[in-house]
């Protein structure tokens, strides 16, 4: 555990970690039925903007394992852009050393 941007891992520790869970901050679309309010503030920008910070804490989890090891990725959203998408930017980015289970 860390206080620190997840960015910068990646850069620091590259290939040190045999598993990196990495619970990304999110919209929220997944707490709606908990909070109210979750939705006050929720725009289609916020939801890409989010996607973006995302892409970079994946790419940089991504330097920091090891090679063969496992990453699991979890966010509280329901938004494609969100989880699929940054799913597979990572795929595009980083090619065959990504694999899906």
């Amino acid at each position: 555990l860390s206080n620190f941007d997840g960015r910068v891992f990646g850069g620091w520790l590259p290939e040190q970690f045999d598993a990196v869970l990495l619970d990304a901050p999110c919209s929220g679309e997944g707490t709606v039925r908990k909070d109210e309010d979750a939705m006050k503030n929720w725009t289609q920008a916020s939801v890409l903007d989010i996607a973006d910070t995302q892409k970079d804490l994946i790419e940089s989890a991504f330097h920091a394992l090891k090679p063969g090891g496992v990453m699991v990725y979890s966010t509280c959203t329901l938004s494609t852009e969100e989880n699929q998408q940054v799913c597979h930017h990572l795929k595009e980015t980083f090619g065959d050393a990504v694999e899906f289970e």
